[in-house]
């Protein structure tokens, strides 16, 4: 049962891993501006890890992993006439990089927009921290496996091998005991013999 259930878990695991690697495009980067920071909206096929770097209160650079940038991807701009700057660059290896300057910045929300779901605010810190768990489960259902075969190999079957030499050690000690008796038994009696014909012989 608990073999059961560690396999299944780690299906989950490496399911979750692929999902990471499916093709995903980042189309678009929406910057507008709200009352006291900015909303980052990045349009794309889907959700991916993400990871904001503050350089400075008017610079910040957003690191993502599991896309990369459309052909034809796009920059829109709302209320935000004090942007100084706004790059998207492929990194390689299925990294992308977004670089941004503009004042107050660093305090900017970053969402996520997909084609069939609707806007969803990205908790950059919740994001990494479930990363992080599901980092943590895999090596514990590592760890597990890994304690499960030991033990089979490594407790009972040795403890079932002990027991059965222990009997079988035993049997022997038991037959050697009856065979000693049974030599003693024989030894003895040819004593007894020639003392009753020795009675029989003074009676005559």
């Amino acid at each position: 049962m608990i073999k059961r259930f560690l396999q299944i878990l780690i299906v989950m695991y490496f399911t979750g891993l692929c999902a990471f690697a499916a093709s995903n495009y980042l189309n678009a980067v929406v910057l507008e501006g709200t009352d006291n920071s900015y909303n980052i909206v990045l349009r794309s096929d889907q959700r991916t890890k993400i990871k904001k770097t503050v350089q400075a209160s008017d610079r910040i650079t957003l690191t993502l992993k599991g896309i990369t940038a459309a052909d034809n991807i796009s920059t829109l701009y709302k209320d935000t006439a004090q942007v100084n700057s706004l790059v998207v660059e492929n990194s390689g290896n299925g990294e992308l990089k977004i670089y941004v300057q503009a004042p107050g910045i660093d305090k900017a929300n970053v969402v996520f927009e997909n084609p069939d779901s609707t806007p969803i605010a990205v908790d950059v810190n919740s994001l990494f921290a479930k990363l992080l768990c599901i980092t943590m489960l895999g090596g514990m259902i590592f760890i597990g496996v890994k304690s499960t075969r030991t033990l089979n190999s490594h407790t009972y079957e040795p403890y079932y091998k002990r027991n059965i030499k222990d009997r079988e050690l035993e049997l022997y000690r038991n037959f050697k005991r009856e065979v000693a008796t049974m030599n003693r038994n024989r030894m003895s009696t040819p004593r007894r013999c020639h003392t009753i014909r020795e009675q029989l012989t003074q009676l005559n």
